[in-house]
């Protein structure tokens, strides 16, 4: 007997689950199915709206029209409905048959075909339940240990991009997560408060308040892009997962097209190149690290990217057994390497100027098969590092000014190589092999051959900075 009743609780206790949610399929199931009509009962109304509509839904959402409005029907057969579409015994309130029997006409024949056919898919698609908060915990050490994010400080900031969108969306378990939530988060994220997590006026308010506070400067659309990308980079993880199916990228598209406000990178002047490179730190020879000393330079005369040149390793540097010209071989072939785009795998000749200097002495102290720039801890990250040390320290410190709306950091060095070669008249494809930029001019990046080594050479010994005293720059050995 106590088995009996233990196994009729069970069944009652599933049968009280299906009855919620059935219940929360006809709640959700009647505002989405009212827009829905109300999109095909517009003037300018397309078949493809309704299928735009749908793919917007979560598979929950889907499931929910289509049941609401098997729902009302049946309500409908077996209703009365007077003149003005309202049952007897209850004229007070109009039932949902009002909007089948008002002007609106109902949904078109073929909707109940893609709706099921959607369901369908869904209903093959079955997702895994995970919670969201238990979803977060587990990427950061994954992607942590997969991408080497070494910086403590990229990872809190990580932490807590992904953790605002959690608090926001406010859903329990990834599988329920919708269009709706997602607008909302990208409503709420332009509207918070500059340093909302720091702001003394901010400590103790919800967001939903802080949004309220006036005289409050708002995140920076830069900061906010940055914030997306990393939510977008999380919830691409959970669809991998299949933990999510709902279209995420859509209601971010505006703002990951923001280009950082009004500020523009510009090249570097010559007056500022003999601030930074004949400095009291390059003619004395006292910088600190090889890394401060070299990385710029190779900047320089390469056009490189900060990350590209911090990830070279020795085998990175390689001498053509034909020519015997030695060149950078930018590449994503090692584990920890990585390249922002497939035009940034490329092979750069080292200049004649790097040679000079004494690049190849400080080479010859790298064993085989270790970075060129070597971390000084083991949970550094040396680009981050440089960056930070070259655009807020040295810069600075050699006097080269950063006026309002103009970006000059390590990064402006590849708009100077760029700029150097087009005073050469060198072709705007050619410079572009050189550092790495998509070629989008189809009449050359789809159709022609890359430049071989010996046309890389002739490109490089053009580059030239006339206002640079390089014999003043001291040769220094480095071990």
């Amino acid at each position: 007997m106590w088995v009996k009743l233990e196994q009729s609780d069970y069944i009652m206790n599933d049968f009280e689950a299906d009855m919620e949610r059935h219940d929360r399929l006809l709640r959700e199931g009647r505002p989405l199915y009212e827009e829905l009509q109300e999109i095909e009962t517009s003037p300018n109304y397309i078949p493809s709206d309704t299928e735009d509509f749908l793919d917007w839904l979560a598979p929950f959402q889907r499931e929910a029209i289509i049941v609401y409005e098997q729902h009302f029907k049946a309500r409908n057969k077996e209703q009365p409905v007077e003149q003005y579409g309202v049952p007897k015994g209850n004229e007070q309130s109009p039932p949902d048959s009002v909007i089948e029997n008002s002007s609106r006409p109902s949904l078109t024949e073929d909707f109940a075909d893609i709706v099921a056919n959607k369901i369908q898919q869904a209903g093959k698609k079955k997702l895994t339940v995970m919670g969201f908060q238990e979803a977060f915990e587990t990427y950061i050490p994954l992607e942590s240990q997969a991408r080497d994010w070494s910086d403590e400080g990229y990872v809190r900031k990580i932490k807590s991009d992904i953790q605002l969108f959690i608090d926001l969306v406010k859903v329990l378990n990834c599988c329920d997560l919708t269009g709706e939530n997602i607008v909302y988060y990208s409503d709420m994220v332009r509207q918070l408060p500059k340093k909302y997590d720091s702001n003394p006026r901010c400590k103790g308010l919800s967001h939903e308040e802080m949004v309220k506070l006036p005289n409050e400067k708002k995140i920076t659309p830069k900061t906010i892009k940055n914030k997306v990308n990393n939510v977008i980079a999380f919830l691409e993880w959970c669809e991998g997962r299949n933990y999510i199916d709902v279209e995420y990228k859509k209601p971010f598209k505006k703002i990951r097209k923001v280009r950082g406000g009004k500020n523009k990178r510009v090249a570097y002047t010559p007056d500022e190149l003999i601030k930074l490179f004949n400095s009291k730190e390059y003619r004395m020879g006292t910088h600190k690290t090889p890394n401060h000393h070299w990385i710029p330079l190779i900047g320089l005369f390469t056009g490189a990217r900060l990350g590209e040149i911090c990830q070279l390793r020795k085998d990175n540097i390689v001498k053509d057994s034909l020519s015997g010209t030695w060149y950078f071989d930018f590449n994503d072939y090692s584990d920890d390497a990585s390249i922002k785009t497939d035009a940034g795998i490329r092979f750069v000749p080292v200049h004649s100027q790097l040679r000079q200097l004494g690049f190849f002495k400080y080479y010859e102290t790298i064993e085989e098969g270790d970075q060129l720039f070597p971390k000084r801890r083991e949970r550094d990250a040396t680009c981050k590092i440089q960056m930070r040390w070259f655009s807020r320290t040295y810069r600075g410190k050699c006097g080269v000014e950063k006026p309002d709306g103009i970006m000059k950091d390590f990064h402006s060095l590849r708009n100077t190589i760029i700029n150097a070669m087009k005073q050469k008249g060198i072709p705007v494809a050619s410079a572009r092999e050189i550092v790495g930029h998509e070629d989008k001019d189809m009449s050359y990046g789809g159709y022609a051959d890359p430049l071989d080594l010996p046309s890389r050479k002739k490109i490089m010994a053009q580059v030239k900075y006339p206002s640079i005293n390089w014999n003043d720059i001291k040769k220094r050995e480095w071990r």
